[in-house]
């Protein structure tokens, strides 16, 4: 898949979960560049709960749910 941009998307926030406790198995790689350098990927879902005042984020890679997933929103 290519990452095109959209004239009408821009960010509103940041995702970061801590994935060093998964096995590099898990991860599917590639390689690209002029030195084909390999890389690893990561499908993930990210759902987020809206409860009064706040919304939780739940980081989920292979089918498990990350806890250390923190987010940082944009200005």
């Amino acid at each position: 898949m290519t990452n095109m941009p959209i004239a009408d998307a821009y960010n509103i926030c940041k995702v970061n979960a801590d994935l060093s406790d998964v096995p590099e198995s898990k991860f599917m790689k590639s390689r690209a560049g002029l030195n084909s350098e390999e890389y690893l990927m990561a499908e993930i879902k990210l759902e987020a709960t809206w409860a009064e005042d706040r919304v939780t984020w739940n980081f989920i890679f292979d089918g498990k749910s990350y806890a250390s997933t923190s987010v940082s929103y944009t200005d």
